[in-house]
């Protein structure tokens, strides 16, 4: 417990420079009511502030909540513990449900932190690469699995580093693909979690060195006691 103490209070620093001028990467500044059944549309910039919601190339206005959008590609909020998949670590997640050969997306405009080395983010159902593609000035940054549960849910990472210190649009955009397995249709994830991961400094370094030492000598005289 006292290593997870220490290493939680060291890295902590890192934690609170990596966001930047991005906003709501969690999806938990929405300004709506937590609910947990069916609600009517919200207006999207209540439901995903400093998001911009895209139906294929158009601008949406509105979004559904707990709901889906019937015969149309859609991004909706979604209250974690509403349907299949409860999921996150607010209250609150984005699900993006491509229509068959159509596509959406969310998208915001902001500058990518300083000292930021990888994009990290989180999804219900595993789409492949080319499903929920993700980018920022319309270059493609690569994108891979770096845990999984359950072959559900999934924390992927990219590497940022290349823009660094430039602002430009950040854009999540989900596609239908054809399931090989089932030759069926599918597409569609929840996303949550968001957040750009710094490099890791000398003095965070060294403290995190420090810390370990002073735990290895505290159990050495532990034992030798």
């Amino acid at each position: 417990m006292k290593t997870i103490a220490i290493i939680s209070w060291l890295l902590l620093p890192l934690v609170g420079r990596s966001q930047g001028a991005f906003q709501n990467l969690n999806f938990e500044s929405t300004t709506v009511p937590y609910r947990v059944v069916d609600q009517p549309p919200l207006a999207a910039a209540d439901a995903f502030p400093g998001w911009t919601v895209w139906e294929t190339n158009t601008v949406q206005t509105m979004v559904p909540y707990n709901t889906l959008g019937g015969d149309k590609s859609v991004v909706s909020l979604q209250a974690v513990g509403m349907g299949l998949f409860p999921y996150g670590t607010g209250l609150f997640s984005a699900q993006l449900v491509p229509y068959p050969y159509g596509n959406c997306a969310l998208s915001q405009f902001g500058t990518i932190p300083l000292d930021a080395t990888s994009l990290r983010y989180s999804t219900v159902v595993i789409p492949p690469p080319q499903a929920l593609v993700v980018t920022f000035n319309g270059h493609v940054l690569a994108s891979q699995v770096v845990w999984s549960q359950w072959n559900l849910n999934a924390i992927w990472t990219a590497d940022i580093s290349a823009y660094a210190g430039l602002a430009g649009e950040l854009r999540f955009t989900a596609s239908t693909y054809i399931d090989e397995s089932s030759g069926l249709i599918r597409g569609g994830c929840y996303l949550d979690d968001i957040v750009f991961v710094p490099e890791p400094g000398v003095v965070q370094l060294l403290g995190l060195a420090g810390g370990w030492a002073l735990w290895v000598g505290w159990r050495r005289r532990k034992v030798r006691g």
